[in-house]
């Protein structure tokens, strides 16, 4: 009887994985590079975007994720895999008022701050083609911003400004000699002041500060009481406020 030899084809296996992350998270730009010994030629991958190059298997466009596939050479043979394609953390854009508005005015700040992604970013807000991570000079409203980071990864960030209360405060002494008696305020504010000498008579009325004068003549030192009042559109709603309070006039 003459022998037979039955020969079987060395094991099909995988010699190296090698991958390269997506530059950015969500973009299927991933790639790997499978090398692979033994097994009978021609190899095929249950992944449609690939490359075959004999014993060499290239993968592109592929997502962030953990992939299990398999290789089958020509003899029907099959070889599970797996591995990960890694990816970057998402970019994401965080805005903030770092500036409240005032009532009617331009004059609030936005910020944004970049989370994940890999600097140095740039920046492009709708509101004045800014390209500043601090947005000034804002109006109440809704404003967004791009972000991009170093790997061409792309973000976008919206943010509300709205107005706040304007603050107001008055003097507690008074120097005619440096200026007008009137309030120091973070807005501009449409007001009326009043003033009252010590017997509390009227002895001065008007919308802008007062000069220390009555009747053209210096007012005498001493103490004196006001009323300020002021009134604003807050966000589009009218709004009023009122300080009451006194002083002393100093020479």
């Amino acid at each position: 009887m003459e022998n037979i030899n039955i020969v079987e084809p060395p094991l099909l296996e995988v010699e190296a994985i090698n991958t390269i992350a997506t530059s950015c998270f969500g973009r299927a730009d991933g790639e790997a590079f499978i090398e692979l010994t033994g097994g009978t030629a021609p190899y095929s991958i249950n992944l449609p975007t690939n490359q075959i190059n004999g014993n060499q298997i290239n993968l592109f466009d592929l997502e962030g994720r953990l992939y299990e596939l398999e290789i089958t050479d020509a003899n029907g043979c099959v070889l599970p895999i797996n591995f990960m394609i890694d990816s970057p953390l998402p970019l994401e854009v965080d805005v903030r008022i770092e500036k409240f508005a005032c009532p009617g005015e331009a004059n609030g700040d936005l910020l944004a701050e970049p989370k994940g992604g890999d600097g140095p970013f740039t920046y492009l807000w709708d509101f004045d083609n800014s390209t500043q991570f601090l947005l000034q000079g804002v109006p109440r409203g809704i404003h967004e911003v791009t972000v991009v980071d170093s790997r061409g990864c792309v973000s976008f960030g919206t943010g509300e400004m709205v107005e706040a209360d304007p603050i107001a405060r008055m003097p507690t002494g008074f120097d005619p000699r440096e200026g007008l008696f009137e309030a120091v305020a973070n807005c501009t504010l449409i007001y009326e002041l009043m003033v009252y000498n010590l017997w509390g008579e009227l002895i001065y009325f008007g919308n802008t500060g007062w000069d220390g004068k009555v009747n053209n003549e210096d007012a005498p030192a001493g103490n004196y009481t006001y009323v300020f009042s002021y009134e604003y559109l807050l966000n589009g709603i009218p709004k009023s406020d009122q300080i009451k309070g006194g002083f002393v006039l100093v020479k």
